[in-house]
C-alpha cells in the first residue's frame, strides 16, 4: 500500500496516523483490505470503479474493498487513521491454526 498526499506529504508504511487540513486528500495505491477510519473531523472516502462514496465522522471507519486509487478528502481539519490489512497468508495460518485448536480442543474433551 502508498499513500500519499495532494500537498505531496508521505506517510511511511508503518505511519499510520495523519493531520489532515480542511480540503488536504490523500491517495491510497493498492490498499485492498485497508481500514480507513476518521478520529477526528470528516473524512470523504471514494474507490476506483466504485459508484459508492462514503462520509465519516468521528470514529467511523470503513474497508478499502478493491486495489486501485482510494482518495480520502478532508471535508474540515480531520485525524484519519489507516490499519493495514491482514495478508491473505496470515489470514490463511489463522483459519488453519483456528481448525487445528479446535479440533485439538475436541479430542481431548473426547478422551
Amino acid at each position: 500500500m502508498t499513500v500519499c498526499s495532494k500537498n505531496r506529504m508521505k506517510i511511511r508504511r508503518d505511519n499510520r496516523k495523519a493531520e489532515l487540513a480542511r480540503d488536504q486528500m490523500l491517495t491510497i495505491s493498492n490498499g485492498l483490505g485497508t481500514k480507513v477510519t476518521c478520529a477526528r473531523g470528516m473524512l470523504w472516502l471514494t474507490q476506483n470503479n466504485d459508484r459508492r462514496d462514503f462520509f465519516l465522522g468521528h470514529g467511523e471507519s470503513v474497508t478499502v474493498s478493491r486495489d486501485g486509487i482510494a482518495l480520502v478528502l478532508a471535508m474540515e481539519p480531520s485525524t484519519v487513521v489507516m490499519t493495514a490489512p491482514v495478508s491473505r497468508l496470515a489470514a490463511w495460518l489463522q483459519s488453519v491454526v483456528s481448525v487445528f485448536g479446535r479440533t485439538n480442543a475436541n479430542q481431548q474433551g473426547a478422551s
